[in-house]
């Protein structure tokens, strides 16, 4: 039990804002992370990480454009969800992403596209905390 408080008031402490209102809870945002990805190239993504969401298109005409005529950056109206990812890199501690066949498939043929991949670094020894935190959540949420 002491062990416990102890991680609680290491996250308090930590983080800019703690809520638990029943199904609610949040780590620092200092902590995540949204790399892009630009289409044909690889990625590794390094620490102790939970996947929130990972998504394959175009929602800015200014990422990965550098070198491509505006008919390939234009279209920012494009993106899907890539679950590959989170199979690929949830909770490793560093993942390779290797972009080429990521995405089921193409959501904006003709578009240049990049990944972006959301995730929190969990700090060593709170993963788990983390973990029991989302999971009691979860449950809560369902059972409201």
């Amino acid at each position: 039990a002491r062990r416990m408080l102890f991680l609680l008031i290491i996250i308090i402490i930590t983080t800019k804002y703690f809520v638990v209102s029943g199904v609610y809870c949040s780590l620092p945002y200092s902590l995540s992370i949204s790399p892009f990805t630009c289409d044909g190239f690889v990625q590794r993504l390094s620490c102790g990480k939970i996947v929130q969401s990972a998504t394959y298109g175009r929602t800015s005409s200014q990422i990965c454009s550098i070198g491509r005529p505006p008919s390939e950056t234009s279209n920012t109206q494009c993106s899907i969800d890539v679950p590959a990812v989170f199979k690929r890199c949830n909770g490793l501690r560093e993942c390779e992403l290797n972009t080429q066949g990521l995405a089921p498939k193409d959501p904006c043929f003709g578009t240049y596209k990049y990944y972006t991949t959301n995730y929190i670094c969990i700090p060593a020894g709170l993963d788990f905390f983390y973990l029991f935190l989302q999971f009691q959540f979860f449950i809560i949420s369902f059972s409201v």
